[in-house]
């Protein structure tokens, strides 16, 4: 009897597929780059907030016994604070390298990509929970806007889930038992 060869061949990629990660691509480049940029511009950007909340304040003409008032617009100035803007970047581009990481390795049809990719969506969607506080509107916001986005892709990368497996294919005379 003549002892069947077997060759591994991956399965070819789907169009749905390959526009899923292109549109990861995408999105998760330009979140990194946008994150570096907003890392950069930390101090600025910190500065320029907490003269606009001073603005606000001073328009609102709040009173400094207010104390609920106050403490509004110094947890705001905090939000807004150089050094939880550098902390969230840092968190956001580590999440969209993940999310970047996990669409490579989907494109190249390795389900490992699948679980980084998850592992990426659920850093991005914790941080904004975590510095900000799940009381905050802006860290929810960005939680449940991030969170839809990530399950979306999530589902749809789901269905593909079973193209990116290695799937032997055999030469010779007859195919093996199926187990």
């Amino acid at each position: 009897m003549k002892e069947m060869e077997v060759v591994y061949q991956k399965p070819k990629r789907s169009a749905f597929l390959t526009i899923l990660c292109f549109l990861t691509f995408i999105g998760s480049t330009h979140s990194i780059v946008k994150n570096v940029l907003a890392y950069r511009k930390a101090t600025s950007f910190s500065e320029y907030a907490n003269k606009e909340i001073e603005k606000s304040r001073t328009a609102t003409g709040v009173k400094t016994e207010d104390a609920y008032a106050n403490k509004m617009f110094e947890d705001t100035k905090a939000l807004m604070a150089e050094s939880t803007t550098k902390r969230l970047s840092i968190f956001m581009v580590i999440g969209n390298f993940l999310t970047l990481s996990g669409g490579i390795l989907m494109f190249s049809l390795n389900r490992k990509g699948f679980y980084a990719y998850i592992l990426g969506t659920l850093v991005i969607v914790v941080t904004p929970l975590w510095l900000y506080g799940g009381n905050s509107i802006p860290g929810l916001i960005s939680a449940v806007a991030q969170s839809v986005i990530g399950v979306v892709f999530i589902a749809m990368y789901s269905f593909n889930l079973k193209d990116m497996t290695v799937q032997p294919v055999y030469r010779g005379e007859k195919q093996p038992p199926a187990f």
